[in-house]
């Protein structure tokens, strides 16, 4: 069974979160969040991409992705 994955709200939760919460003002731009598609638009993976540029005109890109599960098979995954 495959379970859902939260990209869309996580990288939501980001975004939203530099914009309120950057008290030191060091952020110029949070800029909007970019779906992993290919060139004709296909989809390609739930992998979602916000750009951000910082006072000085520095531009990074902070990356939601899904990891592999290292625990498929187990009953419950948790590290207990």
């Amino acid at each position: 069974m495959v379970g859902l994955v939260y990209c869309d709200y996580i990288a939501n939760l980001i975004k939203m979160h530099l914009a309120q919460y950057d008290a030191q003002s060091l952020l110029y731009a949070v800029g909007p969040i970019k779906s992993d598609l290919s060139a004709n638009g296909a989809y390609v993976s739930p992998t979602k991409n916000i750009p951000v540029t910082d006072i000085n005109g520095n531009k990074y890109v902070i990356t939601v992705r899904e990891l592999p599960n290292e625990h498929e098979g187990e009953e419950d995954g948790s590290d207990d």
